[in-house]
């Protein structure tokens, strides 16, 4: 099948169903493949020479040829490669033989995600998936850009030093807002923790029931006042940009995302300043991204703060608010 336009997503993904919708509509269904999360790989060939880049995937349904992409979208998901393992030989090396070929063709894979990206025009990369809030922080500051006074501990005297600089701080994950475990009587239970603002009596009487030992290290920020919050989509040097007025909710005024559904926040379109826009551009160029949702504050006294990037954020609640057409913005830059 000659495809030229490849998107991986994951199964579930509305916002890569309504990409898709404007590529059937713009005519190129003939030439659009899309590959999810639930795709099995059973046949891999890749090959890089002075000459010849190519990555061919194939299972018993479907497969693509690198040669005949000419644009990539990467969504979501990842390659499985369940089928690899256990239809080869190596199962009979038992536990040990068989994990090291799961890293082999993990290495592999990623290779594969990472040269997809590579070769073609293309909208993120899998290993977006792992981009580093800390140090994104670094590269948006070499862009000139504010951000919050921020550390990341695991000792009570350097918080408590911390937190007498700050009449408020905040404390959030380092990398993921959410995890699930099994529970004792075998159900799933899901954890999301979002921003929330730092107790320093809880942190008090923690040091005294751990008898002033050291706790994970953790990340905690500078709590900035601010007007209203922005959340910013960014593709290929323009910018999409939302304001939400969340502060004159008790709910939403630390994060957002603890949504009032009862009580909504107003989003409206907003313009950044060319300045700030140039500098966003230069952090994602440094933070190696095309692509991703920004989240910045419009401080109390009228400064931009950028917190953090999310490469593959959902933007679909910015887009209808605003009245961007986001999603055919990404079709038509995948029909290029």
């Amino acid at each position: 099948m000659n495809n030229s336009v490849l998107i991986q997503s994951s199964k579930f993904e509305p916002s890569t169903d309504a990409v898709c919708d404007w590529l059937y509509f713009i005519c190129i269904s003939d030439s659009l493949l899309r590959i999810n999360d639930a795709y099995e790989v059973q046949t891999i060939t890749l090959r890089i020479s002075n000459t010849d880049n190519q990555i061919s995937l194939k299972n018993e349904s479907i497969g693509f040829d690198s040669k005949n992409i000419k644009n990539y979208w990467y969504r979501r998901g990842l390659f499985s490669h369940q089928q690899l393992i256990a239809n080869s030989m190596y199962q009979k090396l038992g536990i040990g033989g068989v994990k090291f070929f799961e890293r082999e063709i993990d290495f592999l894979l990623s290779a594969v995600n990472s040269g997809l990206k590579q070769i073609h025009n293309g909208i993120n990369k899998a290993q977006d998936n792992y981009t580093n809030k800390i140090q994104n922080l670094r590269f948006a500051k070499i862009a000139n850009l504010n951000i919050p006074d921020t550390i990341v501990c695991s000792d009570f005297t350097t918080l408590k030093a911390f937190s007498k600089q700050y009449s408020l701080i905040i404390t959030k994950p380092i990398n993921f807002s959410s995890f699930d475990f099994l529970s004792s009587d075998n159900k799933i239970i899901s954890i999301f923790n979002s921003t929330n603002l730092l107790d320093i009596e809880k942190v008090l009487s923690a040091e005294r029931q751990l008898n002033n030992k050291n706790f994970l290290p953790s990340l905690f920020q500078q709590y900035v006042e601010k007007k209203f919050e922005l959340r910013i989509f960014y593709l290929n040097g323009q910018c999409y940009s939302m304001a939400i007025f969340s502060q004159s909710n008790a709910k939403t005024k630390i994060d957002f995302r603890n949504y009032d559904y009862e009580r909504p926040n107003r989003c409206v379109p907003y313009q950044l300043p060319k300045e700030i826009e140039q500098k966003i551009n230069a952090f994602m160029h440094a933070a190696d991204l095309n692509c991703g949702s920004l989240d910045m504050i419009y401080s109390t006294d009228d400064q931009y703060v950028f917190l953090e990037v999310n490469p593959i954020g959902q933007y679909q609640w910015l887009t209808n608010n605003c009245n961007y057409f986001i999603d055919r913005l990404i079709a038509q830059t995948l029909t290029q």
